[in-house]
């Protein structure tokens, strides 16, 4: 560090420091700055693709297109540092469209190598000083004028805590998906306020974050927080995507939670298009695992029926059980325990233990205390238990047994899945079960 003392005519003394390391700090920035506006305004960028895979066939079913910034023999840096950058400059949403155009423009040679069912994920930043009905209306534009297979293409929103899910939002949301443009949100936030966040149903996939899925094992915690997001989004209809997996266990853990697509190391790391085919390299990784299709004699079973529920601790609150019924359809919520259905807690039940002036300003302390009451203070412990591979042509039989819903579906003493009457009588009816 070096310091000058310096004084101008009609000004008192002052002190200037010099820090050569600060300096060099500052000068790099600079640099960096001047190279991300250079490269995305002549779109001098590079997009790399890693595939997303399809749990139920092990097979590439998309494409996500990634930034990559070209190398220079000045600086050293990371693709998340450029990111940073561009963001900080107001340059993230020109970003999102230059690598959006340029994977556009890819598609159709994507879709020669791997097939026309392959699809493309595109991610978009809220995290700019645009307008959010801007960035998709945008978006919308771009599709339209550069693709003509829009139900090809899954817009990944990033930054989405910018997102307030307000009406116009939700338009320029609808009017994407009008155009088979399907939705996928990055990030399931903090709070219970996520659940009415997913509950709107504007999305039509939800990615995991990677903070979950490292050395995720069964039984612990991260399980337990995946095992709950995973039930949430598949009654709501929304589709699971892991990101992120690197190892064998992670795979293994995460199919057996029902885990409906993967992406990561495991299976490949992004690639330049000139090196897409390696692509399909991940399938000698698959050879410790059990990749075979849901056998048969299941599709004809209860457990067929089954299409995923949320399901409780007997430590969790009644706050949390109110959110549950709140954001889906069912009537009933089973209460878990180490993999044993111990209890099941009904809709009409929870009812019962609430007042009118609950969840608003009037309030009284006696009341917000039910909130967090446990569940197995609540929950029946009686309750109707069938094999997980009980036939489908037994319902007659069932039914006219008076067999009282709900039904619990069990695999010896472990719990598979729950059925209510609304999900046998809309199968009855011909309809998949509403969750």
């Amino acid at each position: 560090m070096q310091a000058m003392l310096e004084q101008h005519a009609g000004e008192s003394k002052t002190i200037s420091f010099y820090h050569s390391e600060i300096h060099q700090q500052v000068k790099r920035r600079k640099s960096l700055e001047d190279l991300v506006s250079k490269a995305i305004s002549e779109r001098d960028l590079e997009v790399h693709y890693q595939p997303i895979v399809d749990t139920k066939t092990w097979e590439i079913a998309k494409f996500e297109a990634l930034c990559r910034f070209k190398p220079t023999k000045d600086n050293a840096f990371t693709t998340q540092e450029m990111i940073s950058i561009a963001e900080d400059l107001n340059l993230i949403s020109e970003l999102d469209r230059t690598v959006g155009i340029l994977s556009l423009q890819a598609l159709p040679k994507i879709k020669m190598l791997f097939g026309q069912h392959i699809g493309l994920t595109i991610n978009r930043s809220f995290n700019s000083k645009m307008d959010a009905v801007q960035i998709l209306t945008n978006t919308l534009e771009m599709i339209e004028n550069y693709t003509d297979s829009p139900q090809s293409i899954t817009i990944e929103l990033t930054e989405s805590a910018y997102f307030d899910s307000q009406s116009q939002q939700a338009n320029a949301l609808k009017s994407l998906r009008e155009q088979g443009v399907t939705i996928a949100i990055d990030d399931f936030g903090t709070g219970y306020s996520s659940f009415t966040y997913l509950s709107d149903c504007h999305f039509d996939y939800l990615k995991i974050d990677r903070e979950f899925v490292t050395d995720i094992q069964l039984g612990s915690n991260k399980c337990k927080i995946v095992n709950m997001i995973i039930g949430l989004c598949h009654s709501l209809g929304i589709k699971v995507v892991a990101e992120g997996v690197e190892t064998e266990q992670e795979v293994m853990v995460l199919k057996s939670l029902g885990v409906d697509y993967m992406q990561g190391y495991f299976f490949s790391k992004p690639l330049p298009f000139t090196s897409l085919h390696q692509a399909k390299n991940y399938r000698q990784n698959l050879v410790g695992i059990d990749t075979k299709p849901d056998q048969q004699q299941k599709k004809t079973s209860l457990i067929h029926l089954f299409k995923g529920k949320p399901h409780l601790d007997p430590s969790e609150p009644l706050s949390l059980v109110d959110k549950y019924f709140k954001v889906t359809q069912t009537d009933a919520l089973p209460v878990i325990n180490k993999g044993v259905c111990v209890g099941i807690v009904l809709r009409e039940t929870l009812n019962l233990h609430l007042t009118p002036t609950m969840g608003t300003e009037l309030e009284t302390m006696r009341e917000a205390a039910i909130w967090r009451r446990p569940v197995n203070q609540l929950m029946q412990i009686h309750f109707t238990q069938l094999n997980a591979d009980t036939k489908q042509d037994k319902i007659s039989e069932l039914i006219s047994n008076e067999t009282p819903f709900p039904w619990v579906l069990v695999d010896g003493e472990k719990y598979k899945g729950l059925l209510t009457q609304a999900d046998v009588l809309l199968h009855l009816a011909g309809r998949q079960p509403c969750l």
